[in-house]
C-alpha cells in the first residue's frame, strides 16, 4: 500500500482526478455486482478513495520520512543497503 500511496503523490492532478474517478467507479460496479459484500477488495478500495480525497493537494508530514526509512532498511541485514552500496560505487 505504501508504494501506491508514493505513486499517488507522483501524479499529476488531472492524473488524480481520473484516479479517483477510476477508483469509485470500480466501488460502485463491485457494489452492485454483490449487494451487501464487505470483502477485503472492497474495503481496500474504499480506503484508497478515502486517502486520494482526504489528501488530493499535499502529502501527510509522516510519510515523507517513513518512506525514506523504507529505503534505506534492509530487513535483517547489517551494513549497507543495495541501495548505499550502488550509491558508494564499485568496491
Amino acid at each position: 500500500m505504501q508504494l501506491v500511496l508514493l505513486l499517488w503523490h507522483s501524479l499529476s492532478r488531472v492524473a488524480r482526478g481520473a484516479f479517483i474517478a477510476k477508483t469509485a467507479a470500480a466501488i460502485c460496479d463491485a457494489v452492485e455486482a454483490r449487494p451487501g459484500a464487505r470483502g477485503v477488495a472492497l474495503t481496500r478500495l474504499h480506503a484508497l478513495l478515502h486517502y486520494s480525497l482526504r489528501h488530493f493537494e499535499h502529502v501527510p508530514e509522516h510519510l515523507p520520512a517513513q518512506f525514506q526509512s523504507y529505503l534505506v532498511a534492509a530487513p535483517g541485514a547489517d551494513g549497507p543497503t543495495s541501495a548505499e552500496a550502488f550509491d558508494a560505487g564499485p568496491a
